[in-house]
């Protein structure tokens, strides 16, 4: 894959997992996981929590000698 078809996928996978934290938002007074239901957070927000920072961190990475 070359760093073109990756940064789409990439980008792809950080807007999924954006839409799935927003949706599996926590009430802050009961806990409870607005989506689903389940106490917070669920099992589908720190998978997307999971992917968000994977898909993140490679390319900051990439970008760290360039200056600011």
């Amino acid at each position: 894959m070359n760093g073109a078809a990756y940064r789409a996928y990439a980008g792809q996978q950080v807007a999924e997992a954006r839409r799935t934290i927003g949706a599996h938002g926590i009430d802050a007074y009961t806990g409870i996981c607005r989506s689903c239901g389940r106490p917070g957070p669920c099992d589908e927000q720190r998978a997307a929590r999971t992917r968000l920072v994977h898909y993140l961190e490679p390319a900051e990475e990439l970008h760290a000698d360039r200056p600011p």
